[in-house]
Order: C-alpha cells, then structure tokens, then sequence
C-alpha cells in the first residue's frame, strides 16, 4: 500500500525536477499550473509499480534503460486527436501547398512531410485529405511521404491498427466525412 502519496500533490520541488525529466526526454512543458494533472498522472504510475513516493519513482524511471520510463511517457501524454483538430493550422498548411503547387520543380521532388506527436494519425490522414484537395486524385502523380511520430507506444499501437475512435470525425463536415469513410 503507498502511503502519504495517494492524495498528497507532487511538492514544488519535485515538480521541477519531473518537468525538466520530461522537457530534457520529450520536449514536453508542463506549466506549473498542470501541476495537479502531472501529480495525478505520476501517482498512478506510483501505485502500478508500488513505488512509495515521488522521489523513489523518479530514480526509478531516471535509472539508464529503465523499461518503467516508456510507461511514465505514456502516461503523461494526451493523446487527444481528431480529423482537422485546429481548423486555422489545415487552412494554413492548405494555403501553403497551394503556393508549393506553383514551383514547377515539385511533381519531381514530392514533398515529405512529418506529423510529430501525431497521436492515433488523425492529424497526419488529414494531411493526406488537404493533400488531395489541393493536387487531385494521386496527388496529381507527385511522390509524398508522411511519417507520423509519437512518444506513446499505446497511441502508435492504436495508430497501426488503422481504427480511429468516434468522435475522430467530430470536427469534420458531413459531406467530407462521407468522402473520407467511402
């Protein structure tokens, strides 16, 4: 049983030396007012592992080739994603494949193009999407490559799978979503 951990908030000064863990391993920033969802999240993975505080779980998951560090990663991250998550981004990257699509040079050098954090792949099959509507069906024969990245296997594994969840589609017209699911 973990004793004093199970309700107590991460302390300030662990708190720092979680988030320069994480800046230092993931480039994730946890602002200090994410202090109580970092502490809770920490205080599961505590309970998983019967570690008894916050200091020994994190020379646990600071020790060289620790298996419990993918874990912790997995469980800091949101994972939240959808089809066009954050429309002003797509119409951004839309307005910027239009001016590429003017460089006479593309068809033959493609373009390669990287969603990091990308979550179960939502955000890179929407770029696939915007993709299409900008250079037509095949992409108007121009070689693309998208490679999607992420630090929590438990999202890449769902990603693989080639499902997405419900509400993937929430932020997606009707029209386009049956475009899309056809």
């Amino acid at each position: 049983l973990v004793t004093g951990v199970q309700t107590c908030a991460l302390p300030i000064s662990e708190f720092k030396q979680y988030h320069d863990l994480i800046y230092r391993i993931a480039g994730i920033h946890y602002p200090a007012e994410k202090r109580e969802l970092l502490s809770n999240r920490i205080r599961k993975r505590i309970r998983a592992t019967s570690e008894n505080d916050y200091e020994s779980y994190l020379q646990l998951i600071g020790r060289a080739h620790s298996r419990e560090l993918q874990h912790f990663l997995d469980s800091i991250t949101t994972n939240e994603t959808y089809f066009f998550r954050c429309q002003r981004h797509w119409d951004y990257f839309k307005s910027w494949l239009e001016e590429k699509k003017k460089d006479p040079d593309l068809r033959r050098k493609g373009l390669r193009l990287w969603s990091a954090a990308a979550s179960n792949g939502a955000e890179a099959c929407t770029m696939l999407i915007v993709l299409h509507q900008v250079f037509g069906e095949g992409f108007g024969g121009m070689p693309v490559e998208i490679l999607g990245t992420d630090l929590s296997t438990q999202i890449l594994d769902e990603a693989r799978s080639g499902a997405f969840r419900p509400y993937a589609l929430a932020q997606t017209s009707p029209d386009l979503s049956t475009q899309i699911l056809d």
